[in-house]
């Protein structure tokens, strides 16, 4: 899915202070930890991404660890999808008659 709709990458969120977490984050990793999601470890030379233990949608600042890219982008589509959901469900009440 292209960016485009979501303008630059710092309108969407992960400007200059997300970057430079991502780097000290890569930076202090020892190949071999585990990835927090999976368990697998993680090496530098995968692809690895900068994660929010509290989800940015529900007010976390900053990313505090590394994921592998793939258990990063399900884990936020995992929450996306609970989400949608939730807000079906609060559509679905019928409204009282008055």
């Amino acid at each position: 899915m292209p960016r485009s709709h979501r303008g630059t990458t710092t309108q969407a969120g992960y400007g200059t202070a997300h970057r430079r977490a991502r780097r000290a984050l890569i930076t202090a990793l020892v190949d071999g930890t585990p990835c927090d999601h999976c368990g697998y470890p993680m090496y530098r030379d995968q692809a690895l991404q900068a994660d929010h233990s509290v989800p940015r949608v529900l007010g976390g600042q900053l990313p505090d660890r590394l994921l592998h890219a793939h258990c990063n982008m399900s884990r936020g589509a995992a929450l996306g999808n609970r989400m949608r959901g939730a807000r079906r469900t609060i559509r679905a009440v019928p409204l009282p008659e008055w």
